[in-house]
């Protein structure tokens, strides 16, 4: 069961990190830190796709913990497809789609237990331009979840569902943005 677990987290890596092909002479490119709280910090990078169309990567929440006999490790990655409305001068609200998966392993003395999440939620939230290069937003996603467990010691009933809108989990982004031609691709 690792294996699928490991296979799960190369193939999401590789679609990530696989550079998308623009047909226009010049990209808008945005990258910037993304906090929930000072606890859950990520990094966020959108690319231009059409006017106010967004393709976006997110990874986050890298929790490691190591104590005495306990051991973990957890990563969580979404790629999203954002659409912004302007709805006044240098604000805009940002809106759309987005697929995430969490991995986590587990490992007490020799038991080990590993988990998969995958998710989609709807990104929600408002963009406000401070200049030509730079922005702040708040979003929150309300999602819907599953979770899977793996492992010698899990029950029979090895997997959850979750649903909600968290309040609280409202994300503060500030980003930059920039401009490459074909050229520098």
């Amino acid at each position: 069961m690792k294996k699928y677990l490991y296979l799960s987290f190369v193939v999401l890596l590789t679609f990530c990190c696989t550079n998308q092909v623009l047909v226009a002479q010049s990209a808008t490119h945005e990258v910037g830190l993304r906090l929930t709280d000072l606890e859950d910090i990520g990094f966020i990078y959108k690319k231009q796709k059409a006017e106010n169309r967004f393709t976006r990567f997110r990874v986050g929440s890298v929790n490691v913990n190591v104590q005495e006999d306990i051991f973990s490790l957890g990563l969580a990655a979404a790629i999203g497809f954002e659409k912004r409305k302007n709805i006044a001068n240098k604000l805009s609200f940002i809106h759309g789609w987005e697929p995430s998966l969490f991995v986590s392993t587990t490992s007490v003395n020799d038991d080990v237990i590993s988990s998969v999440t995958p998710g989609i939620g709807y990104v929600l939230g408002f963009q406000y331009d401070f200049s030509d290069n730079f922005y702040l937003s708040l979003e929150s996603i309300p999602s819907l979840s599953a979770s899977f467990q793996f492992g010698d010691n899990v029950p029979d009933n090895n997997y959850r569902i979750n649903a909600g809108f968290n309040a609280n989990a409202i994300a503060l982004t500030a980003a930059y943005r920039f401009t490459t031609t074909k050229s520098d691709q």
